[in-house]
């Protein structure tokens, strides 16, 4: 894993993205079909993108959770990285 710079956002795999709140480094989460606010980043300088609705199941396990994942879009998570470097 590349160092981590202060003042950069993290954007990394599950464990490192636990390292990175540790570190108060300004992160940005992408979750599927998993309990985000079980699991996720906690504190101000963390952003959890999550598209959940109506009848979608929170169950990593499952292979239809892929669609979760499916609905972030490229945009959004580039404006996402923005406002965390910007919290800097």
């Amino acid at each position: 894993m590349p160092s981590m710079k202060p003042s950069s956002p993290a954007f990394r795999v599950p464990s490192a993205l636990h390292l990175a709140v540790g570190l108060s480094r300004p992160t940005v989460a992408l979750f599927g079909p998993t309990r985000a606010d079980r699991v996720g980043p906690y504190g101000r300088s963390h952003e959890v993108i999550q598209h959940v609705g109506p009848g979608d199941d929170l169950d990593h396990k499952r292979a239809s959770g892929v669609r979760l994942m499916e609905r972030i879009a490229a945009t959004e998570v580039i404006e996402a990285l923005r406002r965390a470097a910007a919290r800097e």
